[in-house]
């Protein structure tokens, strides 16, 4: 594509910028909504496999993604080409990532993935704390579909943005190895040796998951208990009502755990 001759604008110097760009790219996005493909999650944990296998980072990330994070037409954006505008900058679209090129299959990503790998090299610049990155999200959500967003689609426990940051450190690493920036090679490793931590929180939170065998097994002994005579009608409802009261608090206690998106 030709474009018209516009003036380079630098990488944005402050969050409020940084959130216009956002608005933009989420309206883009938003646009793009009619075009939207199913889940792959396969396919996107395979992308990660890809980086993991190339580069070695001592790290392994596999998650599920609920049916409401779906795939859209590539639009790879890059926070370090953007061009003045009239009022503000504005985004030029750039050709595949270098991911894309020497190692991943080129695949449909969802808007959640595009974000955060805009709020990865926003960061290689400027620090970004909790709030900071909190509102990039809620600036993200109002200007995107609801569905992206709301109920489970952010959860950290089914890929959420967290898996996306992943992904987006992995393509930094991927381009600090192939250019030889040691500065950003090492804030990749930085970053992805605080992964350890995060997934073991994730994976304490499946012994609240547990619960549901719990409740299930509970209900079963309760139903068979009563059929060979084992307990009475009383007994075998009580210990069903108590799996089931068990089951329910262990997964509430669960989604209450689920480490937030920011």
């Amino acid at each position: 594509m030709i474009y018209e001759t516009y003036s380079t604008s630098p990488i944005a110097q402050d969050l409020d910028s940084l959130k216009e760009l956002v608005s933009t790219m989420s309206a883009l996005h938003s646009a793009l909504a009619a075009f939207e493909t199913p889940n792959t999650e396969r396919l996107w944990n395979e992308r990660l496999k890809a980086m993991e296998d190339e580069l070695k980072p001592h790290t392994l990330w596999r998650a599920p993604h609920t049916p409401a994070t779906v795939g859209l037409p590539g639009l790879n954006l890059d926070l370090e080409h953007t061009v003045a505008g009239e009022t503000n900058s504005s985004w030029i679209a750039m050709p595949h990532g270098l991911a894309d090129h020497l190692v991943c299959q080129n695949d449909r990503l969802p808007s959640l993935a595009m974000l955060m790998r805009i709020e990865r090299q926003w960061t290689t610049h400027r620090e970004l704390d909790t709030e900071g990155r909190k509102s990039l999200l809620e600036v993200w959500a109002t200007h995107t579909p609801t569905p992206w967003s709301k109920g489970k689609a952010l959860s950290t426990a089914l890929g959420g943005a967290w898996v996306w940051r992943y992904n987006a450190v992995l393509e930094q690493l991927l381009m600090a190895r192939t250019y030889g920036d040691e500065a950003l090679e090492q804030r990749s490793l930085d970053w992805l040796g605080e992964v350890s931590r995060l997934q073991a929180r994730l994976g304490s939170l499946r012994t609240w998951k547990s619960g549901f065998w719990v409740a299930v097994t509970g209900v079963l002994v309760a139903y068979f208990g009563e059929d060979w005579g084992t307990f009475t009608s009383t007994g075998a409802l009580l210990i069903a009502a108590g799996s089931i009261a068990f089951g329910v608090v262990t997964n509430r206690i669960y989604w209450l755990k689920d480490p937030l998106p920011y």
